[in-house]
């Protein structure tokens, strides 16, 4: 069976019932449910956020206003 068909039914299944229990089911099984973008992003991405995290922990940030002081010039339009 396809994705797309089962979604179908369980949908109607899901408008056909007035069980509440499985409503209140359904909705924790989508509320425990999370998607891991992490594992989506590509090496890249991963390589640059954990770089930024990494800055972050050794006080190695700028200030928004530090960075826009510099780059004022290209900023400019």
């Amino acid at each position: 069976m396809n994705i797309a068909l089962s979604k179908i039914e369980l949908t109607q299944q899901l408008l056909a019932t007035k069980n509440q229990a499985i409503i209140k089911h359904m909705q924790a099984v989508f509320a425990t449910q999370e998607d891991d973008l992490w594992d989506e992003m590509p090496d890249a991405v991963q390589q640059s956020v954990n770089r930024g995290l990494q800055q972050a922990s050794k006080n190695l940030l700028k200030d928004h206003s530090q960075v826009r002081k510099k780059y004022n010039k290209w900023l400019k339009k």
